[in-house]
């Protein structure tokens, strides 16, 4: 079962307009338009970012609980 986050991921209104621009963009394509890799690495990097912060370790924590290796008798050398 997922825990459910506490404190909502709320954008600035800067990220909202940044979020509100690429969609604009995209509405105004041609129907049937198909971008290219470039192009969609171009809009994605126009969107706000997850907070700096965050890691996708944290993200795990926050939806199933504690890591392995947050137990500190976690065998870090896994036998090598």
């Amino acid at each position: 079962m997922a825990k459910t986050l506490e404190e909502p991921f709320v954008l600035t209104p800067e990220q909202q307009e940044a979020v509100r621009g690429v969609l604009r963009d995209l509405q105004a394509l041609p129907e049937g338009t198909i971008l290219m890799m470039d192009e969609v690495a171009a809009l994605v990097h126009r969107l706000p970012g997850r907070p700096r912060n965050w890691t996708s370790a944290d993200v795990i924590r926050e939806a199933r609980g504690p890591l392995p290796e947050d137990d500190p008798d976690f065998p870090y050398d896994r036998g090598r």
